[in-house]
Order: structure tokens, then sequence, then C-alpha cells
């Protein structure tokens, strides 16, 4: 024997199913795969589910076309008197009935999916709350560095593209893309400034300090001011002299090229 068609009965309603089972010998533990039916076994129990033997096969051919004539005798695809959803067989479409209850279900449903529709503005800034703060894994990040190699980087090639923002994100974007980000609430320009964030990053600014040793210059906090220069420090920029700015060229941006102890450096002022 290749195999088996059984039918499995609810005791309680007498409602039954068909399938079809690979097996040398006949299970009676075995009650089915079906969806439908397991279903209802977790809302009935298994205690009152049986199986029997209906007809033995010899090959995965003969499995199909029995399994297939068995559902239609019994008529067992008819919620009233079975849990198959399908005729038989391996790879049969589904009746017509239940196409209709999963389109209808997924038609009414807005969260069972999201083809064709797009995300409200509500939804994206949602979303972004709740991924904000969370560490990618490396797996994710190699998959994002993947996905990007070969195109350019932002802040490289920036001829012509616009900003945008929705007063929570902000984007530089192509041209093709404007009028679809103004449809979803976005308006053209970076999100301004407010006076309490301007206030915070000239406190910021005033609360730090620039220290310089040898030819190295950094900034640190001033509660740390002390601690570094007992170890050597001084505070204040590098003073370059005369002779350091023999060599120098104007670059872009208003900056200096500097020639220090054989190190280039860029700076906006140069003092004797």
């Amino acid at each position: 024997m290749y195999g088996y068609i059984y039918i499995t009965t609810n005791t309680l309603n007498n409602k039954i199913y068909i399938g079809q089972h690979i097996s040398s010998k006949f299970d009676f533990n075995y009650l089915g795969s079906g969806s439908v039916l397991k279903r209802a076994i977790k809302k009935h129990g298994k205690s009152h589910f049986s199986s029997l033997l209906l007809e033995s096969c010899e090959s995965i051919e003969d499995l199909n076309r029995k399994e297939s004539y068995w559902i239609s005798y019994y008529n067992s695809t008819d919620p009233t008197v079975g849990y198959n959803i399908k005729y038989g067989g391996n790879n049969t479409p589904l009746p017509e009935r239940v196409k209709a209850k999963i389109s209808k279900a997924q038609r009414d449903n807005p969260n069972r999916s999201m083809l064709g529709r797009l995300h409200t503005s509500a939804a994206k800034l949602k979303m972004s709350q709740s991924a904000s703060g969370k560490a990618k894994s490396p797996a994710a990040r190699k998959h994002m560095s993947e996905a990007k190699k070969g195109k350019p980087r932002m802040g490289g090639d920036n001829t012509g593209k616009i900003w945008v923002n929705n007063g929570v994100k902000q984007h530089l974007i192509s041209p093709q893309y404007l009028e679809s980000y103004l449809n979803d609430s976005y308006v053209r320009g970076r999100i301004p400034q407010t006076l309490n964030q301007k206030n915070k990053i000239k406190a910021r600014y005033r609360s730090s300090a620039y220290i310089h040793l040898n030819d190295k210059c950094i900034n640190v906090p001033k509660d740390r001011l002390e601690e570094y220069l007992d170890a050597g420090w001084v505070e204040g920029k590098l003073p370059y002299s005369t002779e350091h700015c023999s060599n120098i060229s104007k670059s872009k941006k208003g900056a200096r090229k500097i020639i220090l102890n054989g190190k280039t450096r860029y700076v906006k002022f140069c003092t004797s």
C-alpha cells in the first residue's frame, strides 16, 4: 500500500473531512491537516473526532483521483456537511465560494493587506516613532549596505534635488517625486529651526571650550576643562605664527590651507 483515503468524523455534529495520507499502514490517530478541520478539533477537542479507512491506493496519482472522488461523493466541501475547502488532489483550485470569502475578507479588513493602498501620514509617523532608537542587527546593516552599493550617496551629486518636509521629517528628493510628496502633506523646504532649538545649539557651544597641545586642537566641555589643563593642555585655539602662514593657499568656502609640521590643515583665521 502506497497510501490511503480516510474519513474523519466529528461525533458531536457528524461533520466529516476526507483526506489522503501517504503511509504503508492505516493510522487511527491521524485525523487530517485541513485548516478548517484543525480549528474544529481545537474547538471541540480531539476526543470527539474519529478516523476510518475508506480506500487504499498504490500511487500518488491514484491517491489524488480517489480523494477527489470521495470528496465529491460525500459533498464534504459544503460547510453544512464537512470541513473540506478543496475538491481533492494535489494543486487543485480553491472553490469559487472560498475565493470569494477570502477576497471579501481582504477588502473589508484594511489591516489584512496593503496591496493597492498607501500608509497615511499619521501611520507613517507612528511607525517612525516606533522604530526610532532601535539598533539594527549586523545582518540588517549588511543588507542595507549591499542595497546601496552602486547608488549615489546622499550629499554627492545633489544637483536639481529639492528639500521637502512634513513638519517631522525632511527629505532631499529628485524633482520627479515632488508631486507625490506634496500630495502626501509635505511642503517644499527644510524644517525651520525653532528659537528653542537655536538656543540649545548656542548653549552647547557656550558650555564648551577649545584647548590645544602641540599641533592638536580639540573642543571639550567646560566642566572637564581643569582636568585637561592639569594634563598640560592650553586653553584656546592653535596660535599659528606668521612663519606657519608662509605657505598658504586659499581653498573653498573661505577656509585656508596651512602646512604645519608636514601636516595640512584648513582654518578660518591665521593670527600672527
